[in-house]
């Protein structure tokens, strides 16, 4: 079984390591981080890190809702929320950060302090590049040594990276990277703070916040409360079904609402599969902190297995920066483990996704559907119970399977759902975020998933039976 280390303890671990390395020990970090890549618009979060976890505030989208909004995002081993800085009576529980850039912000130093002082050479020997050392300068009020990695010995004028490292804990304040002599990345700490007071309610919702589970969309916390009925339901789907050109048919279905729970919203895209290398990608706008320790840091809930949360950024021919995520879970040996990917643009729009422990077949990164295939056709709609959070969400697509509609989610377990009027019914559950029983079907072209986190599989079945589909 793999080794799982939770947040905290690499938060405590890097610690260590550094006062064993000679920078000066670190157990908070708090500061505001400018970021500016490529033509995208320059932004700015601010972040606290502590050993109880990490709490960055940012204004970034959620699959394309609440952008521009500013909004808290914490990540502890409870597990990960967001709320509206502004109504902090209402969280979200997300399946994965949405911010993953911050552990590259504050990571601790890859090399010791004597190694930058006095064996420059096995720096050099580490990373298989040319280190040259510039003159000292400040950030954010900082003393900083500036270093030059060269991605070849004759670079330094147009394949580099650019560091400004602070001189008493071996962060990386400010980092530029530069290909074919442009500026194509650049972030810098504009204030920093170290071994700043926290304490585990700084990376919590409050107490008295009601808490949103499940895999809903992000504007669920705006439309709680607007919750509507079946009449708006429908005529959602219909227009949805509208947006099928000639020869399609109408094939999105309308479900009923029914107590506890009120309609919130469907989000519709249209998904072009796309197939993703499981290798490295090469190249790109920015080549991370090659001073950093890159460390993979895993988020685990306190109930159920660990789960394993990695990223890795692709680069795109259109000046669009897309991320693969793969989740694992390990339970008891391998028959516990399940990988589940999902490939998305930064503005959450789905490009494909697939389990293969489950339904979608074939290797990881190997997509669902054929490359050339034109765009399958994907509709979310998410059903919310006001009073407790509980959520209710039915994934319907045309072309692709559904499951992966829900998120990367590490279902446990999946058996067949017999005596049922559904074809190929399918029962999978959860423990980690959150507790969620889910089921598919397919009826033609059309896959589906219908999830809560407070029905049964019984209950789920029920509901799906009652789905009125077109023929």
């Amino acid at each position: 079984m793999r080794k799982v280390v939770s947040l905290a303890a690499l938060v405590c671990l890097a610690g260590m390591s550094a006062a064993q390395s000679g920078w000066k020990q670190i157990t908070s970090i708090q500061g505001t981080v400018r970021e500016q890549a490529a033509e995208r618009p320059t932004r700015t979060l601010s972040l606290l890190q502590g050993q109880e976890g990490v709490r960055i505030e940012t204004d970034k989208s959620i699959g394309g809702d609440l952008g521009g909004m500013k909004r808290i995002e914490v990540l502890s081993k409870s597990g990960i929320y967001t709320w509206l800085a502004d109504q902090p009576q209402r969280a979200l529980q997300l399946i994965m950060p949405t911010e993953l850039d911050w552990n590259e912000f504050v990571a601790r130093p890859r090399f010791s302090r004597a190694d930058l002082e006095f064996n420059l050479k096995g720096i050099e020997k580490a990373l298989n590049k040319r280190v040259l050392v510039g003159k000292a300068e400040k950030v954010a009020g900082r003393d900083c040594l500036v270093l030059n990695v060269l991605d070849r010995p004759d670079s330094l004028n147009s394949d580099y990276q650019r560091l400004w490292v602070d001189r008493e804990t071996g962060i990386t304040l400010k980092l530029q990277d530069y290909f074919g002599g442009k500026l194509t990345y650049e972030r810098e700490f504009l204030n920093i703070s170290y071994n700043v007071n926290s304490s585990q309610s700084d990376f919590a919702p409050s107490s008295k916040a009601l808490v949103i589970r499940g895999p809903v969309a992000a504007r669920t916390l705006l439309t709680i409360d607007q919750l509507k009925d079946v009449q708006q339901l429908k005529a959602d789907i219909e227009g949805i079904n509208a947006k099928a050109k000639s020869p399609a048919k109408p094939w999105a279905g309308v479900a009923a609402v029914s107590n506890p729970f009120g309609y919130a919203q469907t989000t519709y895209r249209e998904i072009s599969p796309l197939r993703v290398s499981n290798g490295q990608p090469q190249g790109g706008q920015t080549r991370g902190n090659q001073f950093g320790n890159r460390d993979i840091q895993f988020l685990g809930g306190e109930n159920g297995p660990p789960v394993a949360v990695t990223a890795t950024f692709v680069p795109s021919t259109e000046a669009r920066r897309e991320v693969q995520i793969v989740v694992r879970a390990d339970g008891q040996g391998e028959q516990g483990r399940r990988e589940f990917f999902i490939v998305s643009d930064e503005n959450g729009n789905l490009l494909t996704f697939g389990d293969p422990g489950q339904e979608a077949g074939g290797g990881s990164g190997s997509g669902a559907g054929g490359a050339n295939q034109g765009p399958s056709l994907f509709a979310k709609s998410d059903f919310v119970n006001p009073k407790t959070g509980d959520t209710m969400t039915l994934v319907q697509v045309r072309g692709l399977p559904a499951i992966g509609g829900l998120g990367p989610l590490a279902f446990k377990s999946s058996e067949e759902i017999k005596d049922s009027k559904l074809g190929g019914a399918k029962a999978h559950h959860c423990d980690v975020p959150f507790k969620l029983t889910a089921i598919t079907w397919k009826r033609g072209t059309v896959h589906f998933a219908l999830a809560s986190t407070t029905l049964d599989v019984k209950q789920l079945v029920k509901f799906a039976e009652g789905l009125n589909v077109p023929e």
